[in-house]
């Protein structure tokens, strides 16, 4: 069934995004439409798909998927603030930053968490306010309590990006020390 493939295809992801490896896209791809061959018309994995389309950076395809969602019965649909941080993520990277700004504000003000936080560090990033962008990132750190290391070297990747944006190459090096030590080797 289609949600059997949704799982793979969320396993294929998590490796693709550790090991940059495109076969692992690609095999995710193939799959996705895979389940939506066998998903009752209306239905499929949707979600995973905009997921997909977004860290491919095919944004065009986003929105549509994003449409599809917020058209499921209320039952069946993200919670609006998680639709606000997909829909805001998309416009930022679209370039419409004031249409970016209030849906991620949106999302950070109906409940603060890793990604809208560190979404709206980039968002404040790209537009200069580096210091409200470190204060985000470091917000993020706090808010993750997860097990995973993966996320933690990821905020010190970013905070190193953004020390390195700013010219403080000591403390990006610090940064990029602190993420190598959470998740080695990646």
């Amino acid at each position: 069934d289609w949600i059997a493939i949704q799982t793979a295809v969320g396993a294929l992801l998590s490796r693709a995004k550790l090991s940059g490896d495109y076969n692992d896209y690609a095999r995710a791809e193939r799959a996705l439409t895979r389940a939506f061959r066998v998903a009752p018309e209306g239905s499929g994995p949707v979600s995973t798909r905009a997921s997909l389309n977004f860290t491919l950076h095919r944004l065009p395809l986003v929105g549509p998927d994003l449409d599809r969602l917020e058209a499921l019965p209320a039952t069946l649909r993200p919670i609006p603030r998680e639709l606000a941080l997909r829909r805001g993520a998309l416009a930022l990277e679209q370039g419409d930053y004031a249409l970016a700004r209030d849906l991620l504000q949106s999302s950070v003000d109906a409940k603060r968490t890793v990604p809208s936080a560190s979404t709206l560090a980039l968002w404040f990033w790209r537009t200069g306010d580096f210091d409200t962008a470190q204060t985000l990132y470091q917000e993020a750190f706090g808010r993750y309590h997860g097990r995973d290391s993966q996320p933690v070297a990821w905020l010190h990747l970013q905070l190193g990006l953004l020390d390195l944006d700013r010219g403080r190459w000591d403390d990006a090096m610090t940064d990029y020390r602190a993420a190598s030590a959470a998740f080695p080797g990646w």
